[in-house]
Order: structure tokens, then sequence, then C-alpha cells
């Protein structure tokens, strides 16, 4: 029996599609997008931890905030152990 093909091969295509893949919703319509028509908007905000007045602290919370999202990314497709197909079974990779 052949080996399957890693999870990351198997997906390439779908992954490689969404490359082009522009928002599934209008800009200019956000106002009509509210929990009574069906959406559900995430907009999450934390304070971060004062700093001196003045310019951002080389270490402190803004440049640790800053640093995370410059550095934020997916994990490695090899990383992925298994995908959620809902008309399919569960079965990891």
């Amino acid at each position: 029996m052949p080996k399957a093909q890693p999870l990351d091969e198997r997906q390439k295509a779908r992954l490689k599609a969404y490359e082009k893949a522009g928002y599934n919703f209008d800009l200019n319509r956000t106002h009509e997008y509210t929990r009574e028509t069906g959406w559900n908007v995430d907009d999450y905000e934390t304070e971060l931890p004062p700093e001196a007045p003045g310019p951002p602290a080389a270490q402190g919370s803004w440049a640790a905030a800053r640093e995370v999202l410059r550095n934020y990314t997916f994990p490695p497709p090899n990383l992925i152990t298994g995908i959620f197909v809902p008309d399919q079974p569960w079965s990891s990779a």
C-alpha cells in the first residue's frame, strides 16, 4: 500500500488558491454586519502596561507588542497533523 502524502502536500493546491483570495465581505458595507444579520465581528483590544511619558522604551510594553505583531506567522504546514472536514469522521494525518 503506497504511503499517504503528507498533509501539507495534499493541501498545497488548496492553500495556494488563498494567495489570490480577497475579502469575503464588502469593506464599504461593514455597518450592515451585525449579529441580527448573522455576523459576528471580533474586535479585541487590550491595554498595554504603562510606560513613562515620551518615546517608547527600548524594552517596554510597546516594543514588546510591536515585536509580537511583526513576528506573527502561521505555523509551518508540517506541524499541522489533522484537518477538520465537517461532513466526514475525524481522523489525524
